[in-house]
């Protein structure tokens, strides 16, 4: 899978067990620096999350785009309502698994105020 697009079933199967592992994203959580609690959490990713061809250089890769991506999105959301731009205009994304991840969004240092869809 190491090459493969991930769908949109994959990754909403993906991002629960990315969730309930709160060292890899939970900067507070006092086991967020800790290497082998991380690195263990990873591991058991891969062992709870049933998706061929997963191994740890996978989850790494996918945890790293699903943040970068997300953030993104929330910016260009968050852009857009700062430009001036009327409701109708304010970007609206199309990726469907955002509002999986907006529990994270304290965690992942994303200000409360940026809004997922318009007012």
């Amino acid at each position: 899978m190491a090459k493969n697009k991930w769908d949109f079933d994959t990754t909403i199967k993906f991002i629960p067990q990315y969730k309930s592992h709160s060292c890899l994203w939970n900067f507070q959580s006092t086991d967020y620096k800790n290497k082998q609690k991380r690195d263990a959490a990873i591991a058991a990713i891969v062992e709870e999350t049933d998706i061929d061809g997963l191994g740890v250089p996978e989850v790494k890769n996918k945890i790293k785009n699903l943040r970068s991506t997300y953030s993104q999105e929330l910016n260009k959301i968050n852009d857009s309502k700062r430009s001036g731009a009327g409701l109708s205009n304010v970007y609206t994304s199309n990726i469907k698994w955002l509002k999986e991840m907006r529990l994270m969004d304290p965690a992942l240092k994303i200000p409360l105020h940026m809004e997922m869809t318009p007012p």
